[in-house]
């Protein structure tokens, strides 16, 4: 797979796909920036890589019915839980890499503007190791 649109990414949040109710979802992993510079660095700043973190941000239409989004990611709150994200709903390999990990669930949100769709924006980090999967 080359460039492409994002039409079918899949995510899962303690093993149930919300897919059906996703509008946005973002994995964002970084490491800290250690400074090392010295006497020696000859005037220029010299980094390393840290310790690494994440942040997954997702974006729901909401739906408050029985056993729908808002019941399940309120029952989520507070605890640590895995989460799976890939570009598209085909197998996953060399052209659709899924990344896996835990997540805090941290945060839950209810409402919005007058008139607007019903929609949780929410942004949990990430709790441990990421990992990329080709392996279908």
């Amino acid at each position: 797979m080359a460039v492409y649109a994002l039409t079918s990414q899949v995510v899962t949040v303690n093993s149930v796909d919300y897919s059906d109710h996703l509008k946005n979802a973002t994995l964002t992993v970084d490491a800290a920036e250690l400074d090392t510079t010295d006497f020696a660095s000859g005037g220029w700043s010299e980094v390393i890589g840290g310790l690494k973190s994440g942040t997954l941000a997702l974006t729901f239409n909401d739906d408050v019915a029985d056993n729908e989004v808002d019941e399940e990611l309120w029952a989520l709150l507070g605890t640590v839980v895995a989460f799976t994200i890939k570009a598209t709903n085909t197998t996953v390999g060399t052209s659709n890499p899924e990344y896996q990990g835990n997540v805090l669930v941290k945060s839950h949100s209810l409402g919005g503007d007058v008139g607007s769709l019903a929609a949780k924006s929410l942004t949990w980090p990430t709790s441990g190791a990421i990992t990329r999967d080709v392996t279908p």
